[in-house]
């Protein structure tokens, strides 16, 4: 019996021990978004801070007749600059009802430089580098930024920001934006705001602390030279859905860094159903148990909830006195102030408060840092306020889907992304007929 007691003991302090360094990650991640807001306050775009930065090709994918689409393009003309930049416009084809969006914005902003792109190539079985592989290569400018349609640019600083800081050095090969959700009345949208605004951006700003090839694809900015150098062109990542995560991966084998740029790249999405984000974010797990299959396994284990239920677990099925007696103290060499040991459930309890309160406190954060999205800052105020109360109902659901959505990525590895179906491995993906 002691033999057992002293295993369990042993595997509640690795879980409470992982559970504690999961925290400590969401911590680190918080203290840098809140040092990230502060720097974002002193850019102006660029305008009158920080004399020249190098033109951008923005390239814009775009599809479809999102209530949200005209916004968002308007966001970005009205964030560049008309003397040095330009947008590169792509759809799939010319009936895309994007495409009449897209010009009747473009002509409301007759200073910047606008081009359209109206049919797809066929270089690879990845839609979105088909749609803008001949935009890539006609982009005046050497440094691109690929942006996705349903991104708005928030802070008028970002594209000075980024550019900036992709040319401060040639060692930096990529620069990318941390993804999150604008506030939404919606219960499926606020699902999928406290998704990025919790467990995503504190894994997400963790892993490119850390140096980690962790970059998400909508809203990246790179060398086109540096990337033809050492990819050729988008033949190379067209081979996978997860193009993103290739084109860094290939910036990063290559000895170049990663930077994170403070400004959050805000998601404007219409109404949706739940089911519908679900979806979403079961092909993210399945692209990544497919290109990652060793990280995808131990995602379980950076979910804090999860942790605790196995800790909780183990004392409550297996310790004596269900984890409140002596036989379930920490061992003696995990002290507090040199007196006397806290009882496992002490511990598990103060890292949960931790954690729920790192959770809130990066809620409330990154909604500060959507100011004007919606509309006008007393508009968009009103709103956060509508959808505050349905915020904890959706962190709730958020966490409790955690493991369906992870069992269900390890179900299959077919996704279903734009209309068609594809299965994943690590080394391309390939369209289901």
């Amino acid at each position: 019996m002691m033999m057992i007691l002293m295993t369990v003991d042993a595997a509640v302090a690795g879980v409470v021990l992982l559970l504690g360094g999961v925290v400590a990650t969401h911590v680190c991640a918080l203290l840098w978004l809140v040092l990230a807001k502060a720097a974002t306050r002193h850019e102006d775009g660029g305008r009158t801070i920080g004399a020249v930065r190098p033109p951008i090709s923005m390239i814009k994918p775009i599809k479809g007749n999102s209530p949200t689409l005209r916004g968002n393009l308007e966001s970005c003309f009205r964030a560049l600059s008309p003397q040095d930049d330009e947008i590169l416009m792509c759809v799939e084809t010319e009936e895309d009802p994007a495409l009449a969006i897209a010009r009747h914005v473009a002509a409301s902003y007759p200073n910047i430089t606008c081009r359209f792109f109206t049919h797809a190539s066929s270089v690879g079985v990845n839609p979105k580098i088909n749609n803008i592989y001949d935009a890539f290569h006609a982009a005046a400018h050497d440094f691109v930024w690929i942006h996705d349609a349903n991104v708005f640019i928030n802070d008028p600083s970002t594209p000075a920001v980024m550019a900036r800081t992709l040319a401060s050095s040639p060692s930096v090969g990529i620069v990318h934006q941390l993804p999150i959700i604008a506030p939404a009345v919606d219960l499926a949208n606020t699902i999928e705001e406290v998704y990025f605004a919790t467990q995503h951006a504190h894994m997400y700003v963790f892993a490119n602390v850390t140096g980690a090839n962790c970059v998400n694809g909508m809203s990246n900015m790179f060398r086109r030279s540096t990337f033809k150098a050492i990819c050729g062109d988008l033949t190379s990542v067209s081979h996978h859905i997860a193009e993103d995560f290739f084109i860094s991966k290939a910036l990063h084998d290559a000895g170049l860094r990663h930077v994170l740029a403070p400004p959050p790249a805000v998601q404007r999405q219409q109404p949706r159903a739940i089911a519908n984000i679900a979806a979403r974010h079961l092909r993210w797990g399945r692209l990544r148990r497919g290109n990652t299959p060793l990280l995808a396994l131990l995602e379980p284990l950076t979910e804090p909830l999860i942790l605790i239920v196995i800790a909780c677990t183990l004392l409550t099925v297996c310790c004596p006195g269900g984890g409140g007696g002596e036989s379930t103290r920490l061992p003696s060499s995990v002290v507090v102030g040199g007196l006397d040991v806290v009882s496992w459930r002490t511990a598990i309890a103060l890292l949960a408060g931790v954690w729920l309160a790192v959770d809130a406190a990066t809620i409330a954060l990154l909604r500060s840092m959507c100011t004007r999205v919606n509309g006008s800052l007393s508009q968009q105020q009103q709103q956060q306020q509508r959808s505050l109360c349905t915020i904890p109902l959706a962190w709730l659901i958020r966490q409790g889907s955690a493991v369906l959505l992870y069992i269900g990525a390890l179900s299959s590895r077919d996704v279903h992304w734009r209309g068609r179906q594809y299965h994943v491995t690590s080394t391309g993906s390939r369209p289901i007929t």
